[in-house]
């Protein structure tokens, strides 16, 4: 028998010692939950594969620079040697008649080495810096995709703690509405009041439990959410470190100023354009001679034997040269005048897309810098409607005591505490969001 409370004791132990793990690994604070989310979301994983992959066309432009080297060797078997037609007053043929001769051996063989390398190649050049500047805006792309996913992230971990905050309200205000509706009973039975006034409570009571329950449901959808921001399964275990009270803006860094070039859609569509411009360039770069240098260095060997290495039977012959070659290409010139105009319109769309933005980004930084403002100011509202809803509810409870009000005003007393409740909450949500809108622009994280 005491082996098994024993064993009971050990196995009980070691479920709890489990679950406090599993709540260990999947309890987050909002910096975790947001590098969490970078590493497994499919579009930060997108943008690092799409910043790599400019990175090796950088890399596969550059290596054009170096001298391109081809080595090869070949073998050819004549199983009939190739037959070449003389005119027959070559040979001394009075009737002039062509004769047939076989030149050639049974079998040869070449071997040779050859390189290229551009000496002047003006569209080379441009090449690698278009693939320099895609690489610039592959990694803004990787970056704007990561602070995007970082707001994401922030949204809905912070409406997780808002809604466990009013969960949490609730329970006390059911507890405060069931007391209420205890000394009301009270009343009613002394006969002091009547009983739609205690029926009233009940009301409210039961509204209150029904609003606890959609409250739970919030956030188990607000934690599905999460796990969606997260790149987790959806219905993944998980639970916010963070509590909302515990957000002081006072303890956080001096905010850094934010300025256009923290603005990185702005910063790509001057990339973007910089890129087009550079391609109108290479357009006419393009029509410029290009030259190079050229060798080889190879041999040929022939017999009527397999024996390669024999100089008798297969003797071998060098041969090496080294050259310089210009081309000027001609084709470009026809195509130059489409291409160009082609290219021109490219250019005129990445300037508007460019003044679009920065107009965008004058506005935003307007809203940036008053978003904290006004949310301050919204707070400072609801915390004082929110310590004139509790004055007024625990005077009108006085009253509703004394028999001066009836319970239908302390009803309404609660309905307007539990509205300045919620406003309160809602605007402290609001201006986390705006210091973290602030902070993730300045990468301040």
């Amino acid at each position: 028998m005491k082996i098994k409370i024993y064993f009971s004791l050990g196995l009980l132990t070691s479920v709890l010692m489990w679950a406090n793990l599993g709540f260990a690994q999947n309890s987050l604070t909002v910096e975790q939950a947001m590098e969490a989310a970078i590493q497994n979301r499919s579009n930060s994983k997108v943008s690092k594969l799409e910043k790599e992959d400019a990175k090796l066309a950088l890399k596969e432009a550059q290596l054009v620079l170096y001298p391109r080297v081809n080595a090869g060797l070949d073998y050819k078997h004549n199983l009939i040697r190739p037959t070449t037609i003389l005119p027959g007053a070559l040979v001394g043929n009075p009737n002039g008649d062509d004769i047939p001769v076989q030149f050639g051996t049974n079998y040869n063989a070449t071997g040779f080495l050859d390189f290229n390398i551009g000496i002047l190649n003006s569209p080379l050049g441009k090449d690698i810096q278009i693939a320099k500047k895609k690489v610039e805006l592959a990694g803004l792309s990787a970056e704007a995709d990561e602070k995007q996913i970082r707001e994401d992230v922030i949204a809905v971990y912070y409406a997780i703690l808002v809604n466990i905050d009013r969960q949490t309200q609730l329970q006390a205000d059911l507890s405060e509405a069931k007391s209420l509706r205890k000394d009301m009973e009270t009343r009613v039975a002394a006969g002091l009041v009547n009983e739609i006034d205690a029926e009233r409570l009940r009301s409210k009571e039961r509204q209150i439990a029904i609003d606890i329950e959609k409250q739970v449901q919030l956030i188990a959808l607000s934690k599905m959410r999460l796990n969606l921001a997260m790149g987790n399964p959806v219905d993944q275990a998980i639970e916010p470190a963070d509590r909302l009270d515990a957000f002081n803006p006072v303890d956080l860094p001096e905010e850094k100023p934010i300025t256009r070039l923290d603005f990185l859609q702005l910063r790509s569509a001057q990339v973007s354009l910089r890129i087009a411009q550079m391609e109108t360039e290479r357009l006419k770069h393009g029509l410029l001679p290009t030259v190079s240098a050229y060798g080889y260095l190879g041999a040929q060997g022939f017999g009527n034997n397999l024996k390669f290495f024999s100089s008798e039977d297969f003797p071998w012959y060098g041969i090496s040269y080294i050259g310089l070659r210009a081309a000027l290409p001609i084709n470009n010139f026809f195509n130059y005048k489409t291409q160009s105009k082609r290219q021109q319109i490219s250019v005129q769309k990445a300037q508007l897309q460019l003044d679009e933005l920065r107009q965008q980004s004058d506005f935003e930084l307007l809203e940036v810098s008053n978003l904290q403002n006004q949310a301050r100011i919204d707070l400072k509202k609801a915390q004082e409607q929110l310590n004139l809803a509790e004055k007024n509810l625990a005077f009108v409870n006085t009253r509703v005591i004394s028999g001066l009000a009836l319970s239908e005003d302390l009803v309404s007393a609660l309905t307007e505490r539990s509205n300045a409740k919620i406003a309160c909450l809602i605007a402290q949500y609001n201006l986390i969001q705006a210091i973290w809108k602030q902070r993730i622009l300045a990468e301040q994280y």
